[in-house]
């Protein structure tokens, strides 16, 4: 019969005194699930087309144990079933692996490395076998046989080699299969890598709450390698995707490892294009123009990288990709007035790196005794520059002598140390630091010292970093302690 859509199944009708036939009873269970499945096609849609994919970590595929041995996991997910043609079958087909299972990869080639992948398809399984007495139609003759009672939803596993070579691509995925992982093998020896590619399912849109506008905030969720764009190996003029996940006007997206080709480029200029992830599971490149931030991305995309390709380029390296992942979507707009308090907070987990420069930052840096006893000559960097329009106030903070064997020798009065802007010759920053009863004493010791009040010309203290600094007539010398340096700082902007 033709292929039908999905939809409930009906149920089967029988005339009074018709003789029932076996393909009768079989219909009632094949429509059940036909009904039963196209319900759930109706609940993971997207545009009026079923998905296709698992739920969770549902049929994932792990490396089992090295080099070479898979494990894939428990689970159930839906295939559709396009080419189907039985009237009373389910077109959404399930894929149930109902124990975990494993399986081997193929041998390592000799010379070059390659990409397998890994593929379930639906299917039944006869599970019931029982003893019936049979009727030959033809015959009459009454027989005692064996009989299958029962076949319950299963999976067919088939893992796919690919071809060995320098640059390896992925072979196609069977017809009939959902892909649900690649695995790169390397050349003669090694343990493979496995690729998660399987399609998560996502409640049809029509069926979802509309989040609030705050938290629709496009963004690459998950581990830093999420999406990571990087320059193929060896260098060509594409680049290489790693598999992640996006999460794009509320919904969440996951993309597979793939390599994209950018668009050669005559424009006599370096052009900039960029790397974006779609909302319909694409991830592609966007052409630009001759300068940063020209390339047009929509709001139903997300930013991972905009190259920049030379003129006539031949190759894409790192120095050509910038990083444009949004990995912080928490704002102010998505968090309620003092919700964050010290229960919610796991202990030591707010860093420097994340409070605001305006707040109290904090720096943390070690001298050898090499570094103390130069320190007229080389002042030791304490706190970088901060950028064009900014300016370091120092707060406070402390030195710590961690003694070793041998005390420092200070040859005059006036060797003191100072924090200062930039270098030895810039503008004082710190209170004096005294090392006399300090760096000279057989015992651990520690000395404090504030921000040093002043008038500081634009050209002194704007994007200068802050150095630790003997500005004395000589340097230290003898001493083998080490020497720590804590401080406490802020970071204006000036507005200039």
């Amino acid at each position: 019969m033709a292929h039908p859509r999905t939809r409930p199944g009906g149920y089967v009708h029988t005339a009074t005194g018709e003789k029932i036939l076996a393909e009768d009873l079989d219909a009632i269970g094949s429509m059940s699930i036909q009904s039963v499945t196209s319900l759930l096609a109706r609940l993971f849609e997207e545009s009026g087309a079923p998905l296709e994919g698992f739920v969770g970590d549902d049929c994932l595929v792990s490396l089992s144990s090295a080099p070479l041995t898979l494990g894939i996991a428990a689970g159930w997910g839906f295939y559709y079933d396009t080419a189907a043609s039985d009237e009373f079958g389910p077109v959404y087909r399930p894929i149930v692996v109902s124990t975990a299972t494993t399986t081997v990869l193929g041998a390592h080639d000799a010379t070059n490395p390659r990409i397998d992948i890994v593929c379930l398809a639906p299917a039944y399984s006869n599970d019931q076998a029982e003893t019936r007495s049979i009727k030959d139609p033809s015959t009459s003759v009454i027989t005692s046989q064996s009989v299958n009672k029962r076949s319950k939803l299963s999976y067919t596993l088939q893992v796919v080699a690919g071809t060995p070579a320098a640059t390896p691509a992925a072979p196609a995925t069977p017809l009939g299969y959902l892909k649900i992982a690649e695995v790169a093998v390397p050349a003669t020896a090694g343990t493979a890598t496995v690729y998660d590619t399987r399609a998560l399912l996502d409640l049809s849109p029509s069926l979802q709450p509309e989040p609030p506008v705050e938290y629709m905030t496009n963004y690459v969720p998950g581990s830093g390698s999420e999406l990571l764009v990087s320059a193929t190996a060896p260098a060509s003029a594409s680049v290489l995707v790693t598999y992640g996940k996006a999460s794009i006007q509320g919904r969440r997206r996951r993309y597979v490892r793939q390599t994209l080709a950018v668009t050669a480029n005559a424009t006599g200029s370096t052009r900039y294009d960029k790397v974006v992830a779609d909302s319909d599971g694409t991830v592609q490149v966007v052409v630009g123009g001759n300068a940063p931030g020209t390339a047009v991305v929509g709001a139903d995309q997300v930013e991972l990288c905009e190259i920049a390709a030379p003129n006539g380029f031949a190759t894409i390296v790192g120095g050509n990709l910038t990083d444009l992942r949004n990995r912080r979507p928490v704002g102010s707009a998505q968090m309620r007035d003092n919700a964050v308090a010290t229960a919610t907070i796991q202990d030591d987990a707010v860093t420097t790196a994340k409070l605001a420069p305006s707040t109290i930052q904090y720096a943390e840096i070690a001298l050898t005794a090499a570094e103390v006893k130069a320190l007229r000559a080389t002042p030791k960097a304490l706190v970088p520059a901060q950028g064009a329009g900014t300016m370091i106030e120092l707060v406070s903070g402390v030195v710590l002598l961690d003694y070793g064997t041998a005390v420092y020798t200070i040859t005059a009065a006036g060797d003191d140390m100072r924090i200062k802007y930039g270098s030895g010759a810039g503008m004082v920053a710190s209170t004096l630091i005294e090392p006399t009863g300090f760096l000279d004493q057989a015992g651990d010791m520690a000395a404090q010292f504030l921000g040093q009040p002043g008038v500081f010309t634009r050209a002194n203290c704007e994007n200068l970093g802050l150095v630790l600094h003997n500005v004395g007539a000589n340097e230290y010398t003898v001493g083998d302690g080490l020497v720590r340096v804590k401080m406490a700082y802020r970071v204006h902007a000036t507005g200039w």
